[in-house]
């Protein structure tokens, strides 16, 4: 039974270089030529738009494959640092696309995808859509709508250039000859540092990557998700992305993919989380973030999607679910017999101890910090004395504890 790579090189050998039209079929033009050639040269007069032509019609509303994170006919980027995980983020992008549903909390449009791991071989992807599909409950009989080829140790440029102008290779027609066979809705493309030939500070050369890019997502009307690695800022710390602002300027969509900080005096991070943030959009908000858990070999989303995603849900809907989990946490830490306080230099402040709890991984400690003062303000948690009244110590309680009490 063939499987993945060889049905897309089977593809290849089998479907058409180049479509002329009505007239017939003509062989591309060379590279050679299309280095030489502006994509202005195939513009039209006809293709200038006349307002009053659109009088009374509506816009088209803008799809996505997956809302509010994957527009179609537009790139978005994936940045993240080396083994933080953004290849195993798109492989199960794509395998969420193949059965519809939900990724990480966000609405997915059941389609066609097309996927291409350079960094990794077909049986490192074949072991991760193994455990991504035991993650979903499902089997990779069911996801016959993705394909995918592992490339590493293969000629993975898609663009060179020379004298400025943009080259593109024969890897990048096997990718055109791919997305006309497979219909695909999805373009991934993992990674810059693979697939990138030119020099990554110069704005130009970066310009008519991304652009390129972007003429894939428009012809095939497909949404096209590019993954890249962060580079370093001057002062050393990590940056956003790699070289030229025109990776940040070109693309749509740029999402990070990160650890969560690790906080002055806080208690040590989980290696597995995540943080994927929406960093630019130009079709929304930014900020949005999602706390993320890897489990066994996916990622699994550890709070909501923010106000501007699938749920829009608003800054004070999430301040209430935090403030919810904190209550929670304190039933626990009384059932445990442990006490906590609001006094933020005791080796038992609430915060620094609830942050290791389940209930609690979603939330940051400054999260869970405002929230105990929104519970003290509103009068659902009191601050109760015990043993010695010469130590003055004290510890947190729900109000109706201090009924109970009888107020002491």
């Amino acid at each position: 039974m063939p499987d993945a790579r060889d049905q897309i090189m089977a593809a290849a050998d089998a479907a058409p270089r180049w479509a002329a039209g009505p007239e017939g079929r003509e062989p591309p033009p060379s590279h050679d030529d299309e280095a030489a050639t502006s994509l202005s040269a195939r513009d039209s007069l006809t293709d200038l738009v006349d307002p009053t032509t659109l009088f009374g019609i509506d816009p088209p509303q803008r799809e996505y494959v997956i809302e509010e994170m994957l527009p179609k006919g537009a790139v978005t980027t994936l940045i993240g640092p080396g083994g933080a995980g953004k290849s195993l983020v798109a492989l199960q992008a794509q395998i969420s696309t193949a059965i519809g549903g939900d990724f990480l909390g966000f609405r997915v449009k059941k389609c066609k995808s097309l996927a291409f791991y350079c960094e990794d071989d077909a049986h490192e992807v074949h072991r991760r859509a193994k455990a991504i599909c035991i993650h979903y409950g499902i089997w990779l009989k069911d996801i016959g709508l993705a394909r995918w080829q592992g490339r590493f140790g293969k000629q993975n440029v898609i663009a060179t250039f020379r004298d400025g102008m943009l080259c593109p290779t024969e890897f990048f027609d096997f990718i055109l000859e791919a997305m006309r066979h497979t219909g695909a809705e999805l373009l991934i493309l993992d990674n810059i540092a693979q697939l990138f030939a030119g020099n990554e500070n110069d704005r130009s050369m970066v310009t008519q990557f991304v652009n390129r890019l972007g003429q894939i997502a428009i012809e095939f009307d497909a949404a096209v998700l590019l993954l890249g690695h962060p580079g370093k800022s001057s002062v050393g710390l990590t940056a956003e992305f790699s070289g030229s602002t025109a990776w940040d300027a070109a693309a749509r969509l740029r999402w990070l993919l990160s650890r969560p900080e690790q906080e002055k005096d806080g208690p040590e991070i989980d290696p597995d989380l995540r943080v994927l943030t929406k960093k630019k959009s130009n079709y929304s908000s930014i900020g949005d973030e999602i706390m993320l858990r890897w489990d066994n070999g996916a990622f699994q989303a550890l709070n909501t999607a923010g106000p501007d995603m699938v749920d829009r849900i608003d800054q004070n809907t999430k301040a209430s679910a935090c403030q919810d989990a904190f209550l929670l946490a304190l039933a626990k830490l009384e059932t445990e017999g442990r006490k906590v306080t609001s006094k933020s230099r005791a080796g038992n402040y609430a915060p620094n101890e609830m942050i290791r709890m389940p209930m609690m991984q979603a939330w940051r400690k400054r999260q869970i910090e405002a929230a105990m003062q929104d519970l003290f303000d509103g009068g659902h948690i009191v601050e109760l004395p015990y043993g010695s009244p010469s130590r003055g110590w004290t510890y947190l309680a729900p109000t109706s504890e201090k009924a109970t009490n009888g107020g002491m």
